[in-house]
């Protein structure tokens, strides 16, 4: 990935899709037609994000045990990644066309450590932020993720994030300023590129047209009351403010027990459904196995019976062909012994006819 290559970053539910869209209008290429996920409820004009990306986060994730729900307030340790390297610069690498590309996956907040060394800083960041209760009532609805579980994820996201920006001084917006002042927010980042040295489009009218991809009425500005005075909003909502407020972006902030406590019960969660989930597969796999031996055993079963059939069968062949040698036998005896008769009668027939002469005299 080169110079000419645009990070979009902002946490899950924060107007990166909505970013992404208008600046795709501008030129910068952030999917493809076979590389892209497909749009959902949630997202009806969809997340401008690439599949492989987001796979491929998934698989950085997973070497520290982390998932895009369930994360660590310690840094990401790039060296259990190591291998992930090369792939994750072929990845991008494969990314690129004549123009500028674009990546967008609110995973790369967590994971800026990672991207830093694989791709030697060779890219720009445009970092967005939305209000935390916003952004945690929006997760509540669409995940059912716990409001104090969000606020937390979105501290974690943007403390991540903090980290993973220092020294880059990247473009950082409001996700407000964008829903109410589209093309404004575009032109101060097509500015930003220009300075940076990457093209896009710089005229007005493209501004205009760009902005009109993003629709004000998707921003549900709604979540209850408690929400607003909860302590890890205050404390989110303070971090927010360290984005936009702070010179530079060495931001530093350390997120409250609260807020650790938090995580950790939900990692411990996550951890066990992972759990429950490697044994249900078990138990299937098991009841698979069962049934299969079942119908291997029912299938002997029935080829017992067949074999037993068929013993039966011939051994009634059997009694009915001794009954028959026996009966064959019988009658040979009285032929024989019939025949023998005869033979003596005739043998001995002259004797007896002459015994009575032989008296006489």
């Amino acid at each position: 990935m080169s110079n000419n290559s645009i990070l979009v970053l902002g946490m899950h539910r924060s107007g990166t899709s909505a970013l992404a869209g208008a600046l795709d209008q501008l030129g910068i290429q952030f999917e493809s037609a076979d590389n892209r996920l497909d749009s959902q409820l949630d997202n009806p004009k969809g997340f401008f994000e690439r599949r492989s990306v987001v796979m491929f986060s998934e698989s950085l994730l997973q070497t520290n045990e982390w998932s895009w729900d369930s994360v660590s307030l310690n840094t990401f340790d790039v060296e259990r990644a190591t291998q992930f390297v090369n792939p994750g610069r072929l990845l991008i690498s494969d990314l690129s066309n004549n123009g500028p590309t674009g990546l967008k996956d609110p995973r790369s907040c967590l994971l800026m450590p990672f991207w830093r060394r694989t791709l030697l800083d060779r890219f720009e960041a445009i970092v967005i932020t939305r209000d935390p209760a916003e952004v945690a009532w929006s997760l509540h609805v669409r995940d059912g993720l716990p409001v104090t579980v969000g606020l937390s994820l979105w501290i974690a996201y943007n403390m991540h994030l903090a980290n993973g920006i220092q020294g880059m001084n990247p473009h950082i917006l409001r996700y407000e300023d964008l829903m109410d002042s589209p093309a404004t927010e575009l032109a101060s980042i097509a500015q930003f590129l220009l300075e940076r040295g990457v093209s896009v489009s710089h005229q007005q009218s493209d501004f205009e047209t760009a902005a009109k991809s993003i629709d004000p009425t998707l921003r549900r500005a709604t979540f209850p009351d408690w929400v607003n005075d909860h302590p890890l909003t205050v404390e989110a909502r303070a971090i927010r403010e360290l984005f936009h407020q702070t010179p530079t972006t060495d931001i530093s902030l350390t997120p409250s027990e609260l807020c650790r406590e938090v995580l950790d019960t939900q990692f411990t969660v996550k951890k066990l459904d992972r759990a429950n989930h490697k044994l249900n597969s078990a138990r299937i796999l098991i009841e698979q196995e069962r049934l299969k031996n079942i119908n291997t055993i029912r299938t002997i079963e029935a080829r017992i019976n067949e074999l037993t059939d068929d013993a039966s069968a011939l051994q009634h062949e059997l009694v009915l062909s001794n009954s028959a040698l026996e009966q064959t036998q019988k009658q040979l005896e009285q032929t024989v012994n019939s025949f023998s008769l005869k033979l003596g009668l005739l043998i001995t027939w002259p004797v007896r006819k002459l015994r009575p002469s032989n008296r006489t005299r």
